[in-house]
């Protein structure tokens, strides 16, 4: 059976369109508003709207601290089955995502000077960069919880709603932009960003009418609860903020070694770097599916879906060198960047950048895999892939070659990176939990994933039977299994009609009990439901199952059915059981 005829193949492709989608529109943000600002009010506006970047991108930081972090705690509190654990971590997040927008705003607007201090700006951008971050204030305001809102509402299996949210932001920036600029003057590009973000969070509330919502907002605040939304964020949201310090540092030293006539193509070049974030998109994809199987302990799981991550990583990253490459001379047109001295240098840049696409692919996706066990690790890959490295690599050549030794050190950078990571994997943890570090999680589960079918479900029954048999799980636990299997699959199947479904079965043989789980992206169907209405005679007979097996769970999931349940295994001499 190929990967891709799987559930986890399944809804890893539906999420990774929208995911890439998100990510290219969070970078899209500040592009727009550097391409506006460039093409309709000229250089100057463009360098004033640059040097709000690190700014932008340190609130970016901040949201993606809670955001994410929380999003892993909500998920394995999913993959655990606790509802109200996870509800718990969605109040909390909700709480420090707003809070944090308030502290930014205080924090900007009374400490103004010393912030234009802190990044240098020039006397001659002040005049312009003065009503732009009036209107910014409002953004630093909201963004955090918007920002939150929206990887929840992702992470919910709400892909619809979020595409619809970020193709919507775009496209209202766009349109106030270009509406206010005549009128407003530089002001009108951070107005625009200010509405579009309203309408942005408009949309996204409209996910917790709908049936499948499971963000429920319970009031919770854990100093605990807070340091490991943190820990666990620390791979993913270092990101802004290693950027954030790369962009300040390359800017002070270009300034002071470099030609100052090539800085567009440095502001260029920053929106080029940045478009490294799509990438994230894949990781975005995975992680929902991810932190289930690992609430679960289901190593097999999180192996399947890697396979898929790793194939997206190797596409993606041969997609974007390519587009780089063949559209550099459009891009730095984009830019307004049109004269004769800089074009060349500015299309070098670019086509130099777009080499190391692939190494960052695999940086960006794996950094905030090893994030959940191991924080430490996982912020060394991401510190060593934005920060060091690019630096390191930038400032030597950039000393000796100028400006284009800056660019040779942006291609070359990401693939030392990647080559000391994998160094360090490997002095730490060794050859054979290289890259997952999985080796007895994947022993205790077996799965069949398969599209639901009559003739699919008994080829699952049967290897389920077989699997069983092979660990002498005795005659009576196996008969009910099987049944479990065939029964609701079929019942799935025929809910279903037409519409094509894919479901997973995983079984897992501990020491007095076997753990069975069922997951499908078919209707909802929550056959714990005691007032679910009994239709025919199948619905009847897997209720009735239903009811004579007490250790069953039922939890909406990623929007996906998720059934749980657990038999115990009383003869223990007859099984080969796996503690």
């Amino acid at each position: 059976m190929r990967i891709s005829n799987t559930f986890y193949g399944r809804k890893f492709r539906s999420m990774l369109m929208v995911s890439s989608f998100s990510m290219a529109a969070e970078i899209a943000v500040m592009l727009i508003c550097k391409v506006i600002a460039g093409n309709m009010l000229g250089e100057s506006a463009l360098a004033a709207v640059t040097t709000m970047t690190p700014l932008f991108t340190f609130v970016l930081f901040v949201g993606a601290c809670i955001a994410t972090g929380t999003v892993l705690c909500f998920a394995t509190a999913v993959g655990e089955m606790k509802p109200d654990r996870a509800s718990e971590h969605f109040g909390q997040g909700c709480i420090m995502a707003f809070a944090s927008g308030v502290v930014l705003f205080l924090v900007c607007l009374l400490f103004r000077d010393t912030l234009f201090a802190l990044i240098g700006m020039p006397e001659s951008l002040l005049e312009l960069v003065t009503p732009f971050y009036n209107w910014l204030l409002g953004v630093v305001l909201i963004l955090p919880f918007g920002y939150f809102i929206s990887e929840l509402v992702y992470a919910d299996g709400d892909e619809k709603t979020s595409f619809l949210a970020y193709g919507l932001l775009i496209f209202f920036e766009i349109l106030f932009s270009i509406l206010l600029v005549p009128s407003m003057g530089i002001a009108g590009i951070s107005a625009g960003l200010f509405f579009s973000i309203l309408i942005f969070l408009f949309v996204l509330f409209f996910h917790f009418r709908r049936k499948q919502n499971s963000l429920h907002f319970r009031f919770h605040f854990n100093v605990k609860d807070i340091v490991s939304v943190f820990r666990f964020s620390v791979a993913s949201s270092s990101a802004y903020l290693c950027f954030s310090i790369f962009t300040f540092l390359l800017t002070q030293f270009f300034l002071h070694f470099c030609d100052t006539n090539s800085l567009p193509v440095l502001a260029m070049i920053f929106e080029v770097i940045e478009l490294g974030a799509v990438f994230g998109g894949i990781w975005l994809a995975a992680e929902p599916l991810i932190a289930v199987y690992r609430g679960e302990g289901n190593g097999v799981g999180v192996q399947n879906v890697m396979r898929h991550v790793n194939g997206a990583i190797l596409k993606e990253g041969v997609a974007m060198t390519v587009l780089l490459i063949v559209f550099a001379p459009f891009l730095a047109k984009l830019f307004h960047i049109h004269s004769e001295s800089i074009l060349p240098e500015a299309i070098w840049a670019v086509r130099m950048a777009s080499i190391g696409c692939i190494a960052k692919a695999i940086l960006r996706v794996y950094a905030p895999f090893y994030q959940h066990h191991h924080p430490f690790f996982s912020m060394f890959v991401s510190t060593m892939r934005d920060l060091f490295m690019p630096i390191f690599f930038c400032v030597v050549l950039g000393e000796t070659y100028g400006s284009r030794g800056i660019w040779v050190g942006l291609a070359i950078a990401p693939y030392v990176a990647l080559a000391i990571c994998v160094v360090a994997f490997l002095l730490n943890y060794g050859k054979k939990r290289f890259p997952l570090l999985l080796i007895s999680e994947k022993k205790t589960w077996h799965s069949e994933s398969c599209e639901v079918n009559p003739e699919n479900i008994l080829n699952m029954r049967d290897k389920i039977e077989a699997y069983l048999i092979s660990h002498r799980v005795p005659q009576n636990i196996r008969y009910k299994v099987m049944i479990l299997v065939e029964e609701l699959g079929m019942l799935v199947y025929d809910s279903n009609g037409n519409r094509r479904t894919y479901a997973e079965f995983s079984v897992r043989i501990l020491q007095n009990k076997i753990l069975c789980v069922m997951k499908d992206d078919g209707r909802l169907l929550n056959m714990t439901d005691v007032e679910l209405a009994v239709s025919n005679l199948r619905t009847y007979f897997v209720t009735s199952l239903m009811a004579y097996q007490r250790e069953k769970l039922y939890m909406l999931t990623t929007s996906y059915n998720r059934h749980v349940f657990r038999f115990d295994i009383e003869n223990r001499e007859n099984a080969d059981c796996i503690s």
